[in-house]
């Protein structure tokens, strides 16, 4: 009896001592978890498009969607939260010279039901965007 427990004393220093702990409580994390999308999603290229034109309403701009270059999703308190790095263009110079622009997009889902979805979408280009951690 007395080996057996010298033995599970054993195991378990070893597997406090070692990542394992980690792995066999991963399941209670708490917090955010930023999960990648994928770019070429339906849902996201929408998102990005619809990113794009209300930068544009509201900055007075001529921006052009051209691509996503970046998502991720988290689900916070029942929000979900997507993370995007648009790639856009805008027409500058002389002899129709396109200038890419990255633009940093942030969009809360509201869902109130399957049917109806709230956006609140805040647009920053890279210039000023004031946080670059949420996309590696």
């Amino acid at each position: 009896m007395n080996k057996l427990n010298v033995s599970i004393f054993i195991i378990l220093v070893f597997l406090l001592a070692t990542e394992a702990k980690k792995k066999l409580l991963k399941h209670h994390k708490k917090g955010s978890h930023w999960r990648e999308k994928d770019p070429n999603d339906n849902k996201i290229v929408k998102l990005a498009e619809d990113s794009i034109n209300i930068y544009n309403r509201r900055h007075s701009a001529l921006f052009k969607f051209f691509q996503v270059t970046h998502a991720q999703k988290e689900k916070h308190h029942g929000i979900s939260h997507y993370a995007l790095e648009v790639l856009a263009y805008i027409e500058c110079g002389e002899n129709g010279k396109l200038c890419p622009e990255i633009f940093f997009t942030h969009v809360f889902d509201r869902k109130r039901d399957d049917e109806y979805h709230e956006y609140a979408f805040h647009v920053t280009k890279y210039g000023d965007a004031p946080i670059r951690k949420t996309l590696s």
